[in-house]
């Protein structure tokens, strides 16, 4: 009686020490993905033998202002790029170029931006915010694939006055 419950005490043991490492393995591809600007929930199931990812939208990179929003229906958002101290965000969505451009048209203005009025046949918007200067382009990906937002923000000059 005592092997069997000596046996049993390290068959478990062996199977949290495989579930604690299975779960370190999942946190790192979760981190992993996250670094690709998605949400993702990742599940080791060794008896299944199987491994599960679900990915959810778009997360907010670390670093990007609260005050520039993450478009809601985004797949993906990734600060791919900065130059002179600013920053650059890219967007992708399966929603069409329209709404995701209204989007940021609208949430810029309702969150302090004094947007450009926008210009005839461009997809792209220009905005300002003290000294804060912003651009971006949308653009269609393809057929069926949905949009992408490139979104350029500076910090303007400090001998600068901006509007």
């Amino acid at each position: 009686m005592r092997r069997a419950l000596a046996l049993a005490i390290v068959l478990l043991a062996l199977a949290a020490c495989r579930r604690t490492e299975d779960r370190a393995a999942e946190r790192v591809v979760e981190k992993m993905i996250a670094a690709q600007g998605r949400e993702s929930k990742v599940e080791i199931d060794r008896e299944r033998g199987s491994i599960t990812v679900n990915l959810g939208g778009a997360i907010t990179p670390a670093g990007w202002p609260e005050d520039v929003p993450v478009y809601p229906n985004a797949l993906r958002a990734k600060i791919e790029s900065g130059a002179g101290g600013g920053q650059q965000l890219s967007v992708t969505t399966q929603d069409p170029v329209k709404p995701l451009a209204e989007f940021y048209r609208q949430r810029l203005a309702e969150t302090g931006w004094h947007v450009d009025p926008p210009a005839a046949g461009t997809g792209s918007l220009r905005a300002r915010k003290g000294q804060q200067e912003l651009a971006a382009s949308f653009s269609a990906r393809g057929k069926g694939r949905g949009s992408r937002a490139v979104i350029e923000l500076s910090r303007g000059d400090s001998n600068r006055h901006g509007g």
